[in-house]
């Protein structure tokens, strides 16, 4: 069947309806951290001996009983004195003449014996001018002393001094003269004393004594030391005391109170440790404090000799911590593991504490970097501080506030379209491309015959109550409209009727309606054309 040659319009019928259906349907919208004793006078030579009984208790004999004076067969004041007398040179010939009694006279020096020599006959006794050294005793008898060669002992040689028993010493008889000096060798019955009268020593009594006492308080007795009890002391007579009335008298040795000994108590040893010497087991006196070695307190010690020697540290070696900008570190160095106590070096010498190790946190060592604006083609940054040593970011010098580089890096810029559409039929629209952040420049006013240009709009289907503002910075991709009202003063005939009807009417929707049903129309012209066309090709 031979193609009807009509059809060839068809195609260029079909894009003449494609192309005015698709005009109206072109616009598009967009958004955007602590006794003595009185000892014996030494060397002094007495008639004595050990066996005294008390004068009181004994009493003294008269004078004038049996032992007076011989007055008429005593010594002759004159011719020799060795006549009818018992010449001795030695203590024996003494001994054996003092038994036998009568006159004796010394022809030297005599020193007796130990034992005192014993008077038991009545004698007479002549010194010669010799020394007699000892001591005789004088029995049941009288001895009569006398110095004949003017030794000076005697005040003459006439004159006799009976000594009588006394208390089993030899006594001198009251009323007894001698020149020169006191017999030291001689004791005096109790109740006499030898008194320097006229130039000789008379034996007489001892006037009533009255104690001056003076007090002596008590001494304690320690654990080493004698105390003694309280006493009262005369000061004339020397006689001690134990009360202040002065009736019981007392010996040195009776007031000695005796050293009490040490109360021992028994010291456990204390083991040393790394930081504290030791101490031995000892004992030690709960009175006086003395320390000891054993418990006889035979072994007396110091407090320095009982102490034991502090055992060595045991060390390791502890590694140090740097420290970073924020946080301490800790200095290398030792710790003993038995005490725990710190040292500086390995001879633990140098001791340390907890405080002394810290090592302080460096502190940031910030470095500046500028803001750097950003780009279309490159992204930018704000101004920033970065530590050196560890990398922190801080968004202030301080370093108060930490930051991380996205939240400083700022994006590339972008690149938005702005398109004028001035809602005219045979014009393009105008496209502007804008810097994101920028604000797109005012085109210039459309005109439109017998139409007044009210300024550009965004549009979403109605017209906002104001125009666009230009000042505003473009965020993103987007169209203006022109917006048009009909000049009233325009005459028909002037009105350009190749643009009427795609100028949008003031405020309404009449226009976008007339353009939908155009497109409508054209559609349905398409699709007919080419289902006849199909038809005749068949």
């Amino acid at each position: 069947m031979r193609r009807d040659r009509r059809w060839a319009r068809w195609p260029l019928a079909v894009l003449l309806g494609t192309a005015l259906a698709l005009v109206p349907l072109t616009g598009a919208l967009a958004t955007s951290m602590e006794g003595d004793g009185a000892g014996d006078q030494p060397g002094a030579v007495a008639i004595d001996d050990g066996d005294v009984t008390d004068p009181a208790t004994t009493g003294v004999e008269d004078p004038t009983e049996g032992a007076a004076p011989d007055t008429t067969g005593g010594p002759a004041t004159t011719g020799d004195p060795t006549e009818s007398a018992t010449a001795v040179s030695s203590a024996e010939e003494l001994a054996a003449a003092l038994e036998a009694g009568g006159k004796i006279v010394l022809a030297e020096d005599i020193t007796l014996a130990a034992d005192p020599l014993v008077v038991a006959t009545d004698t007479q006794l002549d010194l010669n001018g010799h020394v007699l050294t000892g001591t005789l005793r004088v029995g049941e008898a009288t001895l009569t002393l006398q110095d004949t060669a003017g030794g000076g002992l005697m005040a003459g040689p006439t004159e006799e001094f009976p000594l009588i028993k006394g208390d089993g010493a030899t006594v001198i008889a009251e009323g007894g003269a001698f020149s020169v000096s006191p017999p030291e060798w001689l004791e005096l019955a109790a109740g006499l004393e030898l008194v320097e009268k006229d130039g000789a020593w008379v034996v007489s009594a001892i006037p009533a004594h009255v104690h001056e006492l003076t007090a002596y308080e008590a001494v304690p007795a320690t654990c080493t030391e004698e105390g003694g009890s309280a006493y009262w002391a005369c000061a004339g007579c020397g006689e001690l005391f134990a009360d202040e009335a002065a009736t019981t008298p007392v010996t040195p040795n009776e007031l000695v109170v005796p050293a009490t000994g040490h109360a021992l108590e028994a010291v456990p040893e204390v083991a040393p440790t790394c930081t504290q010497a030791g101490t031995m087991a000892h004992w030690r006196c709960a009175t006086c404090g003395a320390l000891f070695a054993d418990e006889d307190a035979s072994v007396s010690v110091t407090a320095d000799e009982l102490v034991t020697p502090a055992s060595p540290h045991q060390l390791e070696a502890v590694p140090g911590i740097a420290a970073t900008c924020t946080e301490p570190g800790r200095a290398a160095h030792w710790r003993c593991t038995a005490c725990g106590a710190l040292f500086g070096n390995a001879r633990a010498t140098e001791a340390l504490d907890e405080g002394s190790l810290e090592v302080p946190a460096t502190g940031h060592v910030l470095a500046y970097h500028e803001a750097v604006a950003a780009t279309t083609e490159a992204p930018g940054n704000l101004a920033y501080w970065e530590c050196t040593e560890c990398g922190t970011l801080f968004a202030d010098e301080a370093a108060t506030t930490e930051t991380t580089l996205e939240a400083v890096t700022t994006p590339r810029l972008q690149v938005f379209t702005v398109t004028f559409d001035d809602c005219l039929v045979n014009t393009e629209d105008v496209k502007v491309s804008v810097t994101e952040g920028g604000t797109v420049a005012r085109p210039k006013d459309p005109t439109a015959k017998g139409y007044v240009f009210k300024g550009w709009y965004l549009f979403d289907g109605t017209w906002p109550k104001d125009p666009y503002d230009f000042a505003q910075p473009v965020t993103g991709d987007l169209t203006l409209y022109a917006k048009w009202e009909e000049d009233p003063d325009a005459k028909p005939e002037a009105k350009d009727e190749k643009n009427d009807e795609s100028i949008p009417e003031t405020g309404d929707t009449a226009n976008a309606a007339a353009s939908i049903m155009l497109a409508s129309l054209g559609v349905l012209v398409i699709v007919g054309t080419t289902l006849l066309r199909r038809r005749f090709v068949r």
